[in-house]
């Protein structure tokens, strides 16, 4: 079976190639690469992981063509018109705007993230300190401060990297608007030291990349030009996103990162990146033999587990007793599993976990075919009606696609918020056409 999942990526790439170049192309492409190495990966399993059955290949399989045909499919959505009041990028980042709510947005991220260094200090490695920010106690001193963070703090990074990532290719005169993003996205990120969060600022930037490749406007005919500063940009995005990683998985092992220790640091590094994106097969099959009488069936609270986070918390502050479907498997996730090689694993369970415990099979078809197809819409809605926001749900999206092998990002009450921001804001801030055409011609 995992052959055949590498034959049906290979197809669908010779397809892709063989088709007009687009945006949507292009995601189309490296979707079916990223597979095509996940699985070559699990298939060689230099690390000594457990076999994979059958079954969860199967499930793999079923999840790539579905997601693949609600991509492709050509359809003619009908994207209404934006807001009279409608203010282009360009304005307000002329106008200072987005300027000045960074400057005071950027205060409380600054002061959380200087308490979590604090208190982190005296932890043995980073490692102990990363989940400080999903309790409260000495991180956050009260529940409305724990969700109020990890509610909105996950809209205002991505925000950040859509700004940062927009003025360096379109505007880089803005200095301080520049920087001040970049301080929201690093303070952020610091706090609780993870590394996705490394990742998803890659595929910000590669949306916006993307975007600006294959924009063109209509009156003029200008493409989007990409010049060698911008492909210097990209490697520079790229390299910085290498060395944070590096970095953040030095101090969990209680040192730094130098010249000497590079090397393992680096092999370390690898090593954790083959087990997180093909362990995570091994925990989906070990949840599908032990988990069904503990979870079971749940009829899209999990897929949707955002949105059912935020009707618990709005419950309980009314006194009523709901039990929040995250924190509910989250209980069993936790606890650490063998997946083979000497390795143990926890939370990663690919994000087929949740459709299936959602609605089993019919659950992985389905959510699969409703994801491409979202992705589809989006990208279709940024290219025609150039909304900025909808660089930050592409972008998203574009994150959980690739993050799918490994967990479902958008069941986070975080990605929800954004989500819900972008379908309430995203019509009122657009990359008009005429502004465009003059950039590209600057």
């Amino acid at each position: 079976m995992g052959l055949l999942i590498i034959a049906c990526n290979l197809v669908f790439i010779f397809v892709n190639l063989c088709n007009e170049k687009s945006f949507k192309r292009t995601i189309s492409i490296f979707f079916h690469l990223w597979w095509l190495l996940i699985i070559s990966i699990s298939l060689i399993n230099t690390d000594g992981l457990k076999a994979v059955s059958e079954k969860v290949y199967f499930f793999v399989f079923l999840h790539i063509l579905t997601f693949s045909i609600g991509l492709s499919l050509n359809v003619r959505f009908n994207y209404k018109s934006s807001h009279r009041n409608t203010k282009t990028i360009t304005e307000l980042v002329k106008n200072n705007s987005i300027l000045g709510a960074l400057a005071i947005l950027i205060l409380p991220i600054a002061f959380y993230a200087i308490r979590f260094m604090n208190l982190t200090s005296t932890y043995e490695g980073a490692k102990e300190g990363r989940l400080l920010r999903f309790s409260v106690g000495e991180l956050f001193r009260t529940n409305a401060e724990m969700y109020l963070f990890n509610f909105f703090g996950e809209l205002l990074f991505i925000f950040a990297a859509a700004v940062c990532f927009y003025c360096l290719l379109y505007n880089h005169k803005k200095i301080a608007l520049i920087a001040i993003s970049l301080g929201v996205i690093l303070l952020y990120a610091s706090i609780g030291m993870g590394r996705f969060e490394f990742f998803e600022i890659c595929c910000i930037f590669a949306t916006v990349f993307l975007f600006k490749y294959y924009t063109s406007d209509r009156k003029s005919g200008i493409k989007g030009q990409i010049s060698a500063k911008h492909i210097l940009l990209l490697v520079i995005i790229a390299l910085g996103a290498v060395f944070l990683f590096l970095y953040t998985t030095a101090s969990r092992l209680v040192t730094t990162l130098s010249l000497s220790n590079f090397k393992e640091i680096l092999d370390i590094s690898l090593e954790q990146i083959r087990v997180y994106t093909t362990g995570s097969f091994r925990a989906f099959d070990y949840a599908l033999e032990n988990y069904s009488d503990n979870i079971g069936m749940n009829y899209g609270r999990m897929t949707f587990g955002g949105f059912d986070e935020i009707l618990g918390v709005f419950l309980g502050a009314l006194g009523i007793d709901y039990p929040i479907m995250n924190y509910s498997y989250g209980e069993v996730i936790q606890e650490y599993i063998n997946i083979g090689g000497g390795h143990t694993f926890n939370a990663l369970y690919t994000g087929l976990f949740h459709f299936y415990f959602d609605f089993g099979i019919i659950g992985i078809i389905v959510f699969s075919f409703l994801f491409g197809l979202l992705i589809n819409y989006f990208i279709g809605r940024l290219m025609e009606k150039h909304y900025f926001l909808d660089l930050l749900m592409v972008g998203i999206l574009l994150n959980q696609m690739f993050m799918m092998s490994m967990k479902w990002v958008l069941s986070s009450t975080g990605a929800v918020i954004v989500i819900i921001a972008v379908l309430l804001f995203g019509k009122r801030i657009i990359i008009s056409e005429k502004s465009q055409s003059v950039l590209n011609e600057a």
